[in-house]
């Protein structure tokens, strides 16, 4: 795994799990006890591969695992897919403050992408109170074909998952992600099912020099901070690239 990034194994069969942290691209696991388990790599606290192995009594396996995510060419880039929202704005308060407190900057808000800084982004956007996100963003004459939105969430509530615009073309809806029942980030939580969204986005739909884009939350719920959300992990917008599948992985990520 590229970088300085934590790398975490873990392994899970519906009768248990196991965890241990990779040193130099080699791990050991626990003791386990026999059986067929998935293994799934983490980057810091999101999910980058996921393989099987099966385990037998006394035995023992030796198993590779590599990092699938791409690393496509990248206009720009807000926050890290690393399955944690604490660069951007409120995440460093969302485990101590709940959304409403006057302490929190306000919600939603207007990025620049040449003059913000990954704090001005919020990490979380709300469906009936906050306001939706914006991102100003310039595009060279090179860099209107091929070009893919993704957005990475955390943690949903109440169906809550992004709707983005730009200009006036909209991505269409990828479905509501795996509920989870719990009030997620009003309770300080922002670990949860990892979602990855993609969008490939028609030239014909982008201009050379500013555009916008606007994210905002599709979903109902009840009300202000009740309401449908999504926790946001990073937004980037690549060149080059074609975009993958909704990705949906099935088991949290490491505590």
């Amino acid at each position: 795994m590229k970088g300085s990034t934590e790398a975490v194994v873990h392994w899970f069969n519906q009768d248990a799990q196991y965890w241990t942290k990779a040193n130099r691209g080699k791990f050991t696991s626990p003791l386990m006890k026999s059986g067929t388990y998935t293994t799934r790599l983490y980057r810091n606290k999101f999910p980058v591969a996921n393989t099987s192995v099966t385990i037998t009594a006394g035995g023992k396996a030796t198993q590779d695992i590599v990092a699938t995510d791409s690393e496509p060419s990248v206009i720009w880039r807000i926050g890290e897919f690393d399955g944690q929202p604490s660069e951007l704005k409120n995440g460093d308060k969302i485990q101590r403050l709940h959304p409403s407190d006057s302490r929190m900057a306000s919600w939603g808000g207007e990025f620049t992408v040449s003059s913000s800084q990954t704090k001005d982004f919020p990490m979380a956007l709300f469906s009936k109170i906050g306001g939706n996100a914006t991102v100003n963003f310039d595009l060279a004459p090179d860099q209107l074909d091929g070009v893919v939105l993704r957005i990475g969430t955390t943690l949903s509530f109440k169906g809550g998952r992004p709707s983005v615009k730009i200009i006036e073309w909209e991505g269409a809806d990828p479905g509501a992600p795996t509920l989870i029942d719990s009030r997620g980030v009003t309770r300080g939580a922002y670990r949860g099912f990892a979602e990855l969204y993609s969008w490939e986005v028609p030239a014909s739909e982008l201009k050379t020099g500013q555009n916008t884009l606007v994210i905002e939350v599709i979903g109902k719920g009840d009300a202000d901070f009740l309401s449908a959300n999504y926790i946001i992990d990073a937004v980037e917008l690549q060149v080059g690239a074609s975009s993958e599948p909704h990705l949906r992985y099935s088991h949290t990520a490491p505590a």
